[in-house]
């Protein structure tokens, strides 16, 4: 499409877009075009009773300028987590959205619980009953053979230790 001429970065963003088939200009405008930073947030957690059902609603903020999908980590009262992704079109309404979560009450979220958006205070991530993660200082990982050809598998062992030195098991 583009071979021996001279494309424009709007033809390049244009390009992408019709190779994706979604509509990145929320992402051009934000990362290309200005200096803006990110940070959305968790405002709280509601939780209401309607005829003996719990009915969860969180309330999250985008507090920054630029806007990115919600990648989150519900957690609820006697259920294994869950991870759900808002698109980015949740912001398009204002700087304020509500999850609606049906018949489960949530009890803590985390909003980019993996840390990979670049979210400039992530001291508001967070909120409600929340598992603290046990940090490991330092793991080793050693090859179990020295000699590994083409074609071998390669087995693995890891040892994990706290600061003390100490190894930890499983």
């Amino acid at each position: 499409r583009w071979a021996f001429k001279h494309p424009t970065p709007a033809d390049f963003f244009r390009t992408m877009e019709d190779g994706v088939g979604e509509d990145l200009s929320w992402f051009w405008r934000s990362w290309f075009y200005t200096t803006e930073t990110l940070d959305q947030a968790v405002d709280s957690i509601k939780v209401v009773e309607r005829q003996g059902t719990p009915q969860s609603r969180v309330y999250l903020q985008n507090v920054g300028p630029m806007v990115m999908p919600v990648d989150l980590t519900l957690y609820f009262e006697g259920a294994p987590p869950e991870q759900r992704r808002l698109p980015v079109e949740v912001w398009y309404g204002g700087k304020t959205y509500i999850l609606a979560v049906p018949d489960r009450r949530v009890v803590g979220v985390v909003v980019d619980p993996a840390e990979v958006f670049p979210d400039v205070n992530r001291t508001n991530n967070k909120t409600g009953q929340v598992p603290t993660p046990t940090p490991v200082a330092s793991v080793t990982i050693r090859p179990a053979d020295a000699a590994v050809t083409v074609g071998d598998t390669l087995r693995l062992t890891a040892q994990a230790f706290d600061s003390a030195g100490r190894e930890l098991s499983d």
